[in-house]
C-alpha cells in the first residue's frame, strides 16, 4: 500500500493509541480482563484505520458513539468526559473519510474509478488513459 496517511488521521490514531496505553494500564493496575480486551479492540481498529479498512472507519463510529451513550446512561457525570476523548478520535476519521471512500480506497465506491496516478474521477471505460494526466 503506497497510500499517504491524511495528517488529520494521525490526530485520530495517536489520540487512540495514548488512550489505549492509559486504559491498558488501569485494566492491568484493577486486573480487569474486560477492559484489557478494549485495549486488544483499540489496536485493531487503530490498524485498521491506518490501513484505510471501511470495515473499521464504520466500527470506529459504532463503538465511539455507543460508547458515550451507555455512559450516559451508567454515569451521567462521566459520559461528558467520554464524549469529549471520543470526539478526539471520530473527527479526524470522519473528515478523513476519503481515506477510506475515496481515491486510493480499498475496492470501488459506487461504481466511480479513479486515476492511479492524480486521483481524478475517470467516467471513461478501464480501457481509456486519463485524460488529465494520461495515466491509468
Amino acid at each position: 500500500m503506497n497510500r499517504r496517511i491524511p495528517p488529520v488521521l494521525w490526530v485520530a490514531l495517536v489520540a487512540l493509541g495514548v488512550y489505549s496505553l492509559v486504559q491498558l494500564g488501569i485494566g492491568v493496575a484493577r486486573g480487569s480482563l474486560p477492559i484489557v480486551l478494549a485495549v486488544a479492540v483499540n489496536i485493531i481498529l487503530g490498524v485498521g484505520l491506518y490501513r484505510g479498512a471501511r470495515w473499521a472507519f464504520a466500527l470506529i463510529l459504532v463503538f465511539g458513539i455507543a460508547g458515550v451513550v451507555a455512559t450516559f446512561v451508567k454515569t451521567p457525570g462521566a459520559g461528558l468526559g467520554v464524549a469529549v476523548v471520543n470526539a478526539i478520535v471520530l473527527v479526524p476519521v470522519v473528515v478523513a473519510r476519503a481515506h477510506f471512500f475515496g481515491p486510493g480506497a480499498t475496492g470501488p465506491v459506487g461504481g466511480m474509478r479513479y486515476c492511479p496516478q492524480c486521483g481524478r474521477p475517470m467516467t471513461a471505460p478501464p480501457t481509456v488513459n486519463c485524460p488529465t494526466c494520461n495515466g491509468g
